[in-house]
């Protein structure tokens, strides 16, 4: 699933799936373990080493979480606390996630929606999964090979804290509809 990414990247990679299965049991450790490695795969070393394998691992768990159900072309959206709560900058900081039929534009679409209320952007992880759902929409796996996978997008991206609780709730208010307007383009 990995296909050719650069060793260092991928030795970060493994750190942060053990760090997520750790706690799995191991009925789930597969799924869990497919996930983070797919999440992460397109993220720069410099980016994944500015945070521990730890909070990476709790990111993604959460964001696994958020997206385990999910139906048709429903799109999920999510504003959650910033990746380490403990740094510096957590207090100014939050994560917006996305779980999303994979289309072209995403992360313009949102790029559109953050600039237009001035939230500036500090991390963007934004795979395409190839997830396999049963008939409630329940994810069983992630696997780009599997002849029923369909390609969802899971966007993670950490963000300047929203100002006040109206921008919040403008924030998920916005994405949302864009996404859909966005699929409806294409």
């Amino acid at each position: 699933m990995l296909g050719k990414i650069p060793a260092a990247r991928l030795a970060l990679i493994e750190k942060i799936a053990a760090e997520a299965t750790r706690s799995q049991p191991s009925k789930g450790r597969g799924l869990v373990g497919e996930f983070v490695r797919g999440f992460f795969r397109g993220v720069d070393e410099e980016d994944l080493r500015a945070y521990g394998p730890r909070e990476l691992a709790a990111a993604a768990l959460e964001h696994l979480d958020f997206g385990r159900q999910r139906s048709g072309t429903r799109v999920l959206v999510e504003l959650a606390a910033p990746l380490d709560a403990s740094a510096p900058t957590a207090a100014h900081r939050a994560l917006l996630r996305v779980v999303s039929p994979d289309m072209p534009f995403l992360v313009d679409t949102i790029g559109i929606v953050f600039s237009q209320l001035g939230i500036g952007v500090h991390l963007i992880v934004h795979p395409v999964l190839g997830a396999v759902r049963d008939r409630r929409g329940i994810l069983q796996a992630i696997d780009p090979e599997a002849r029923d996978a369909v390609p969802e997008s899971w966007q993670m991206m950490e963000i300047d804290r929203p100002r006040d609780e109206a921008q919040s709730r403008e924030l998920q208010r916005s994405v949302r509809p864009s996404l859909e307007d966005g699929r409806r383009a294409v």
